[in-house]
Protein backbone atom coordinates (compact mmCIF):
# COMPACT_ATOMS: atom_id res chain seq x y z
CA UNK A 1 0.00 0.00 0.00
CA UNK A 2 1.37 3.38 -0.97
CA UNK A 3 0.53 6.71 0.65
CA UNK A 4 1.56 9.95 -0.95
CA UNK A 5 2.18 13.24 0.86
CA UNK A 6 3.03 15.82 -1.78
CA UNK A 7 5.90 14.24 -3.67
CA UNK A 8 7.04 12.12 -0.72
CA UNK A 9 6.07 8.49 -1.16
CA UNK A 10 5.72 6.24 1.86
CA UNK A 11 5.47 2.47 1.74
CA UNK A 12 3.46 0.40 4.22
CA UNK A 13 4.71 -3.09 4.90
CA UNK A 14 2.45 -5.96 5.95
CA UNK A 15 3.36 -5.23 9.57
CA UNK A 16 1.98 -1.71 9.09
CA UNK A 17 5.41 -0.16 9.54
CA UNK A 18 6.16 2.94 7.54
CA UNK A 19 9.31 2.90 5.46
CA UNK A 20 10.60 5.97 3.69
CA UNK A 21 11.94 5.62 0.22
CA UNK A 22 15.16 7.61 0.29
CA UNK A 23 15.01 8.21 -3.45
CA UNK A 24 11.64 9.94 -3.03
CA UNK A 25 13.10 12.10 -0.29
CA UNK A 26 16.07 13.04 -2.44
CA UNK A 27 13.78 13.90 -5.35
CA UNK A 28 11.58 16.08 -3.16
CA UNK A 29 14.25 17.88 -1.14
CA UNK A 30 17.34 19.43 -2.66
CA UNK A 31 19.24 19.49 0.62
CA UNK A 32 19.29 18.02 4.10
CA UNK A 33 18.40 21.47 5.46
CA UNK A 34 15.14 21.56 3.48
CA UNK A 35 14.35 18.03 4.68
CA UNK A 36 14.83 19.07 8.31
CA UNK A 37 12.61 22.13 7.86
CA UNK A 38 9.92 19.90 6.37
CA UNK A 39 10.12 17.48 9.30
CA UNK A 40 9.94 20.28 11.86
CA UNK A 41 6.87 21.72 10.17
CA UNK A 42 5.13 18.35 10.16
CA UNK A 43 5.98 17.73 13.82
CA UNK A 44 4.48 21.10 14.70
CA UNK A 45 1.33 20.33 12.72
CA UNK A 46 0.90 17.09 14.66
CA UNK A 47 1.76 18.65 18.03
CA UNK A 48 4.86 16.53 18.47
CA UNK A 49 7.79 17.99 20.41
CA UNK A 50 9.82 19.99 17.93
CA UNK A 51 12.97 19.46 20.01
CA UNK A 52 12.96 15.88 18.74
CA UNK A 53 13.34 17.24 15.24
CA UNK A 54 16.96 18.26 15.47
CA UNK A 55 19.62 17.83 12.81
CA UNK A 56 20.72 14.41 14.04
CA UNK A 57 17.24 12.96 14.52
CA UNK A 58 15.28 14.46 11.64
CA UNK A 59 14.42 11.14 10.03
CA UNK A 60 13.50 9.49 13.33
CA UNK A 61 11.23 12.43 14.08
CA UNK A 62 9.58 12.04 10.70
CA UNK A 63 8.92 8.37 11.42
CA UNK A 64 7.32 9.29 14.73
CA UNK A 65 5.25 11.98 13.02
CA UNK A 66 4.00 9.52 10.43
CA UNK A 67 3.04 6.95 13.03
CA UNK A 68 1.39 9.49 15.35
CA UNK A 69 -0.42 11.77 12.95
CA UNK A 70 -3.44 10.46 11.07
Amino acid sequence: MYLKFGDLVLVHTEKNEAQRTDSAILERFSSEELWILFVKKKCQECNLPVDKCNVLKARECYDEWFQSCD
